[in-house]
């Protein structure tokens, strides 16, 4: 399990570094803190209105191991009732999977995520809330547990 995560932190490492050192202008990501389940690392690729996520994390105190992965299709909020000119705020819909090693055993299913996003425009900081639904394929099938989490993004 330890050789596992050190696995999973350099492959995060190496492309954190290959972020950080890409020449390609177009690029936009960003990468944060998840607090929930899973509490961890999260690192975001927008693509357009769309976005690929990442999150990488556990349970504190379970020593679990869980990986997301997530395609998101984001919609901007322009309007919340009388007030017609909200920028910066998304809500966001996608599907992934995610992998989960709980008590020695390995979990495999499929997430849909539903999903706030504020992007703040003097600072280059993102924070979101977003709830999981997932359903179990592998160990358990058709085991459904939902996730929720809140967190913060640097993005660049």
């Amino acid at each position: 399990m330890i050789n596992m995560l050190k696995g999973i932190l350099f492959l995060l490492f190496i492309l954190s570094a290959e972020i950080v050192f890409a020449q390609d202008a177009d690029k936009d990501f960003s990468l944060g803190l998840r607090a929930g389940d899973p509490t961890g690392l999260t690192l975001k690729k927008y693509l357009g209105t769309n976005a690929l996520e990442l999150t990488i994390g556990s349970l504190l105190g379970d020593g679990d191991l869980s990986i997301f992965v997530h395609y998101l299709f984001h919609n901007p909020i322009t309007s919340i009732g009388d007030n017609n000119d909200i920028t910066g705020l998304d809500w966001y819909y996608g599907l992934g999977g995610q992998i989960k090693s709980f008590n020695g055993a390995v979990d495999l299913g499929g997430d849909g995520v539903l999903g706030l996003e504020y992007t703040f425009s003097e600072i280059p900081i993102t924070v979101f809330l977003d709830a999981i639904l997932y359903v179990e394929i592998i160990d358990n099938p058709l085991n459904i547990d939902l996730d929720a989490g809140i967190g913060a993004r640097y993005n660049f």
